[in-house]
């Protein structure tokens, strides 16, 4: 039997993730920062570790839809969601109302309190802003519906406020970071640029 040979183009959905891992933001998990994740949690557009992998399988899916890049298969539409989140978008809305001195768990942390991180992130949603005007199922994506190509782009297009003008993940200059280090969409120069 003939072995199908991988398409490496500009259309293959494995090439196009390999590249967005490549970028610095996604180069480490978004919830700990381990090396080379090689996991996804597709509702969040997020790239992570096997072990955060394994917390957000236990979360469920009605929060987070997790996949492994190079194992599983992934739709046109997983892919556009990752190249227009992403580990810093995520992180500007996730942790922006991250606490002063609050100290996020790295990859040496255990495995509760990494979890506790998780689920306060994403399940009880301490962190993201209380004022958004994204609702909860615009935040967690397309959560256990089954959307067409339209619905599909318009939960992509909810992200906007988050994605800015730039979706490529290259962030313009202009904006300020915050102490996390990755771009804050909701700064005063984030919104006149974005207009």
């Amino acid at each position: 039997m003939e072995k199908k040979k991988k398409s490496h183009t500009a259309d293959d959905p494995e090439a196009k993730l390999r590249e967005l891992l490549k970028q610095e933001s996604n180069s480490r998990c978004a919830d700990c920062g381990a090396a080379k994740p090689r996991y996804a949690s597709t509702t969040l557009g997020i790239f992570i570790c096997n072990r955060c992998y394994g917390i957000h399988r236990s979360i469920g899916t009605h929060i987070t839809r997790t996949k492994c890049v190079g194992l599983d298969n992934w739709s046109a539409h997983d892919v556009q969601r990752m190249q227009s989140i992403g580990n810093a978008v995520a992180a500007a809305f996730w942790q922006k109302n991250l606490p002063n001195g609050y100290s996020i768990p790295t990859a040496e942390a255990s495995d509760s309190v990494v979890e506790k991180w998780i689920r306060d992130k994403y399940e009880r949603k301490l962190f993201c802003p209380v004022d958004s005007t994204i609702n909860q199922q615009q935040c967690l994506g397309y959560l256990g519906a089954s959307h067409s190509s339209k619905e599909a782009n318009s939960q992509i297009d909810d992200w906007s406020p988050f994605i800015g003008a730039n979706s490529t993940g290259n962030w313009p200059a202009s904006n300020p970071s915050s102490s996390m280090g990755v771009w804050d969409p909701f700064s005063s120069d984030a919104t006149q640029s974005n207009r």
